[in-house]
């Protein structure tokens, strides 16, 4: 039943978007029973997967997490000026393919 979007009748953007919001159910229980490792590096994949295809939602959900994860937890300071200005600007999101690498 939880890999209901797998059948034939959804296309691969379908596929996709499906597959993004059972990563963020997951992100958030993971988040919320306190999982840190695992729940960032869901997150770093939610965000590629979102960028890539365009889902503002999990996007934005996941970028939200990111940054306060590299502020509390990794104490990244390069990573949490990228996420801060990324989401400082919502428009910034869309106008390349972006990755977290912000290398």
């Amino acid at each position: 039943m939880i890999d209901f979007y797998q059948q034939e009748a959804f296309n691969d953007y379908q596929k996709v978007g499906y597959g993004s919001l059972k990563n963020m159910a997951v992100l958030k229980i993971l988040k919320g029973r306190g999982i840190k490792a695992a729940t960032a590096d869901l997150a770093k994949t939610i965000f590629d997967e979102s960028a890539q295809h365009g889902f503002s939602e999990s996007l934005f959900t996941s970028a939200d997490y990111l940054r306060y994860h590299y502020t509390r937890v990794e104490m990244n300071e390069k990573k949490k000026i990228f996420l801060q200005k990324l989401t400082s600007k919502p428009s910034m999101l869309f106008t390349r393919k972006r990755k977290l690498n912000c290398s």
